[in-house]
């Protein structure tokens, strides 16, 4: 069933700032007649030498390209006017190392030395740096004997944007840190319901958001819209295939999941947490790239849609790899395709929500720091598919992982100012007459001093009693701010809740994808 889902073709919102590059990895359904590169097989000289360009390539990109991305605290190297400029050492330099050498880390969406193909791909990053001039040979299109591109008469050609992939954001970064948790939950709710029967996206956004979602929100119809391409529709689910795995939306999908990083960015890292902003500038870095290998082959599987145009759902993207052989040794999947781009995407969900999970726990025995709630989700996630030195890496971001405190107090601004423009209760100390401030005995207790002593004294060592419920002690608050940290604590742990009732069946839908396709690639990286 297709239905028409450009509601009216949308306006670009004036706080958006977006790039129009065009995809340049198609999906493609022949095999390469060449032998695949392997480590084994190039002399390790070519191997130091190839390596060396690469990063050299990428240093001449970060210095000849000024940053352009926006945010409220985007980049990790930040100016120093009293020495010149240059820039801060410790997680700055490490951020400089990543951002260098990306194209060879494959956590960060780029080339695994070790996958079948691998090297020509380093081999076009390299000359694609050095030539911007030379148009790039297509090697991947179906061809002829005589070495021509076959024309397939059934590809639209039809005009994309790359609008969920570029480097600034289809909506400003300081809309999107005005979204709480459960705002966020539900922008993924939207995009899993955009293909139901009988869904009104208007009548949605006019009874059910926020202003504030309602502005992102339509930032990402307008951005979708401009992926998929004019004239494009996308596919509403009927009651049956509505239980098919991965029956959500892909574009939709994937401009959720922008939102998602960018707000984990600003609202997930506290200022003055550089190091652990490393961990996270890897993470957003990740998701963009293969948001990238997702949106590019969509375009692709949307020009040889036949015979109307419409987009893709996630199901339907990874059965048309599965069946065209893109993947011939499933369930290790091939680089630069819709399947290994939602492989890492659907990663990054799930390590995100196993923090927030093991947070809502609370439990001080198994998690006595943040260090070790973070550690933990990342055990789950990545602990098998990762090698040394990305472990390393998040090793070092992790182990200074803000308090959960810092955290939830950055998690909501509206709900923080709310607290600070509220009067405080009143706090009563052991004794309510003792002032904190003055060694003194109070007059009333010059009677009995010797009792008073007693009282104060043996009491300051005695263990508070624990409330119910929880783990870890007495959480009466003593001082106004401690009242502000329990009351937004409370808060962190209702706006988790809400996200995770959206999260947890998504990524439920879309590991079903990847078990019905055998795509889960168990290759470490």
């Amino acid at each position: 069933m297709i239905c028409s889902m450009n509601f009216g073709a949308p306006s670009r919102p004036a706080a958006m700032d977006c790039a129009t590059t065009t995809p340049s990895h198609p999906i493609t359904t022949a095999k390469s007649s060449s032998a695949p590169y392997s480590l084994t097989s190039v002399p390790r000289l070519v191997v130091k030498l190839s390596i060396i360009l690469t990063a050299m390539a990428t240093f001449r990109q970060v210095m000849v390209r000024p940053e352009t991305h926006s945010g409220l605290r985007r980049s990790t190297l930040n100016s120093n006017s009293k020495n010149g400029g240059r820039p801060a050492l410790g997680s700055a330099a490490i951020t400089s190392v990543t951002e260098t050498l990306s194209p060879i880390l494959p956590f960060t969406g780029g080339i695994d030395l070790r996958r079948e193909g691998s090297w020509t791909s380093l081999t076009r990053h390299v000359f694609s740096v050095f030539l911007p001039d030379k148009e790039e040979k297509d090697t991947n299109s179906p061809k002829d004997e005589a070495g021509k591109p076959l024309a397939s008469p059934t590809r639209h050609n039809i005009p994309h944007t790359a609008s969920l992939s570029a480097t600034d954001c289809f909506c400003h970064v300081n809309d999107i840190a005005q979204l709480t948790l459960q705002d966020v939950g539900q922008i993924f709710r939207f995009a899993m319901d955009i293909t139901r029967p009988g869904f009104n996206p208007s009548r949605e956004m006019t009874t059910r958001q926020l202003p504030r979602v309602r502005k992102v929100v339509r930032a990402m119809m307008w951005a979708v819209e401009q992926s998929r391409g004019v004239g494009v529709t996308t596919t509403a689910t009927t009651s049956r295939t509505s239980s098919a795995p991965g029956s959500v939306d892909a574009l939709s999908f994937l401009a959720a999941m922008r939102v998602f990083a960018e707000w984990r960015l600003v609202r997930q890292v506290p200022a003055g947490y550089k190091s652990y902003e490393v961990g996270m500038n890897l993470g957003f870095k990740d998701i963009v790239q293969n948001v990238a290998k997702v949106e590019s082959a969509i375009h692709d599987w949307i020009d040889a849609s036949s015979p109307k145009l419409r987009s893709p759902t996630i199901g339907e993207l990874m059965e048309f790899e599965s069946e065209s052989g893109q993947h011939p040794n499933l369930p290790r999947l091939k680089d630069r395709t819709a399947a290994m781009g939602l492989l890492w995407v659907r990663r990054q969900l799930q390590y995100q929500t196993a923090i927030f999970e093991n947070l809502l726990l609370e439990d001080r025995e198994r998690f006595p720091t943040t260090t070790h709630v973070v550690k933990d989700a990342y055990d789950q996630v990545y602990g098998s598919y990762h090698g040394w030195a990305v472990q390393k890496v998040f090793t070092y971001s992790f182990q200074s992982a803000p308090d959960t405190a810092a955290i939830f107090r950055h998690m909501n601004p509206h709900k923080l100012k709310e607290l600070e423009g509220m009067k405080p209760p009143q706090f009563s100390s052991t004794d309510e007459s003792l002032d904190d401030t003055s060694p003194s005995v109070p007059k009333n207790k010059k009677k009995n001093v010797w009792g008073w002593i007693v009282d104060n004294v043996v009491g300051r060592f005695r263990k508070p009693p624990s409330q119910p419920g929880r783990k870890g002690g007495n959480n009466e608050p003593s001082s106004a701010s401690d009242w502000i940290d329990q009351e937004m604590t409370l808060d962190a742990h209702q706006n988790i809740a809400s996200f995770l009732e959206t999260a947890r069946p998504l990524l439920k839908d879309v590991a079903q994808a990847f078990k019905k396709y055998n795509m889960d690639d168990p290759t470490k990286v």
